[in-house]
């Protein structure tokens, strides 16, 4: 399993979780059965890897990694498993994965699934010409997209025998094309083959190639050896695979062993308390032992001057409501559907409509959305991909799945809105979360999953918009540091 996917789900399972969730059973896969790799493909194996996942020096999970032979290329499988401990609650997490590649490792399909037991993810992906074509399984819903290549990209688990064959030299770099399922998005990667280094497994040492990738100015480092054998990789956020034999990882002894709790391990701490923290209207932040330039601090409610964050919240009386549908074409990017905030599909509609009973009042209709949002879904922590359709089904989730659904609704009705991530204060310190923002003349914060209408000001927001904008909040995780200046 690539080290950068692994980071993602647990963003995805702790990162947007509200802390102080009380879980009264463990909804996903049974904590009595072990580890279990019944899903894992037989056929004739061509290479073979077992990992261990680790997250600052604690074992958290597990994957395999099974190349063979497909007829004139290669079917590379995968399966990888990751526990959470959420408050006490020992959750579990299955990613499996399917992917055909030609004799170079130039991708060819794939099918990948993510399972959380609240909700499974899917997605088929297929070469066709300049294209790629995409479909999207969840419960209920199934969708169709593609597309336009101008390279064919790589996925996570054929970027590393692709670059092996074309043969490990110091100095070399590749830039690549890379398609990340989790936000079916394609972006550039760099991988650098940095130098030798002498690694020490098991008692022995061994030469190395050490590799460096940055996707999303996030870096990975990865050891291999000189037939192309990945011994270790290590990311800048405390994530870390380590090579190890399979009756290590099927013994399954680590799942056995208390954890720590995942939020309390990522959330960041302050040099004092805020009281009244949902009455907040005002904030002083000193952010530090971070770049800045990268992210969308200085816009709207909040202001950044040098490394001091003010933020304010926002005061209804410079609101513009106005009569739905907005129609200005400079916020039409917020008023459209993606694959996964489905807003101009009929149910989302329907339901819009059901809700706010035709009200043509931006503000007001805004409001009747949080409302219904709030009152109808299930607090439950979720890890997967938050779609509103489905969420529209489950009627459950954590703050991810409240604001994707809140914006879709609004969406549907002609109101510009968009996902945040950021922090929010939770009794004694920051912690990662989801909200989102609508448009009445201005950018206002709202919370479905808090029922604020304005957001307080606590809620900070590093970044807005899609899955794939929002990923750069990892790069905070266990980096990012803060003093309060000021709170009122």
């Amino acid at each position: 399993m690539n080290i950068f996917r692994v980071v993602k789900i647990i963003i995805l399972g702790f990162g947007l979780v509200m802390v102080g969730l009380v879980i009264h059973k463990n909804y996903l896969f049974p904590q009595s059965k072990g580890i279990s790799f019944a899903g894992f493909k037989e056929g004739v194996a061509v290479d073979e890897e077992w990992m261990g996942i680790y997250f600052k020096g604690e074992k958290v999970g597990c994957s395999v990694t099974k190349t063979s032979w497909a007829g004139d290329g290669y079917d590379i499988f995968e399966q990888s498993i990751i526990i959470f401990n959420i408050r006490g609650d020992k959750q579990q997490v299955e990613y499996q994965s399917k992917t055909t590649v030609d004799k170079n490792f130039l991708l060819k399909s794939f099918d990948c699934c993510l399972s959380s037991g609240l909700v499974n993810f899917s997605l088929q992906g297929k070469i066709n010409g300049k294209k790629l074509d995409l479909t999207i399984f969840s419960k209920k819903t199934k969708s169709h997209s593609a597309l336009t290549l101008e390279k064919i990209p790589y996925l996570s688990n054929n970027i590393n025998p692709y670059i092996f064959k074309q043969g490990l030299a110091v100095g070399k770099r590749y830039s690549l094309s890379f398609f990340d399922p989790f936000t079916m998005k394609i972006s550039k990667i760099l991988i650098d083959v940095v130098g030798r280094e002498e690694l020490e497994q098991a008692g022995r040492k061994i030469m190395t190639y050490r590799l460096e990738k940055i996707y999303k100015g996030i870096e990975t480092s990865i050891w291999v050896t000189e037939t192309g054998k990945r011994l270790k990789e290590e990311s800048m956020l405390g994530f870390t695979l380590i090579k190890e034999s399979k009756k290590t990882t099927l013994s399954g002894e680590w799942t056995k062993c208390p954890k720590e709790d995942i939020i309390t391990m990522t959330a960041v701490s302050t040099d004092r308390l805020i009281h009244n923290a949902r009455e907040v209207k005002q904030l002083k932040l000193k952010l530090m032992n971070i770049s800045l330039e990268d992210f969308n601090l200085d816009e709207g409610r909040q202001n950044l001057t040098g490394n001091i964050l003010e933020v304010i919240r926002e005061d209804p009386v410079f609101w513009k409501t106005f009569l739905l549908p907005y129609n200005k074409k400079e916020l039409k990017k917020y008023l459209q559907p993606t694959p996964f905030i489905q807003s101009e599909n009929e149910r989302i509609i329907k339901q819009s409509a059901v809700i706010t009973g035709g009200n043509k009042d931006a503000e007001q209709a805004a409001r009747m959305l949080l409302n219904w949002v709030y009152n109808n879904l299930k607090k439950k922590p979720n890890v997967g991909i938050p779609s509103a359709l489905e969420i529209l089904d489950l009627r459950a989730g954590d703050c991810n799945e409240h604001a994707v659904l809140f914006t879709a609704l609004s969406r549907s009705l002609g109101i510009p809105a968009r996902t945040c991530v950021g922090l929010v204060y939770i009794k004694d310190g920051f912690y990662y979360h989801a909200w989102a923002e609508i448009f009445l003349g201005e950018w206002v914060a709202v919370d479905p999953v808090l029922h604020q209408f304005p957001a307080d000001a606590t809620h900070v927001r590093f970044e807005s918009g899609d899955l794939d904008d929002q990923i750069k909040i990892l790069r905070l995780v266990g980096t990012l540091r803060l003093e309060v200046v000021d709170y009122s």
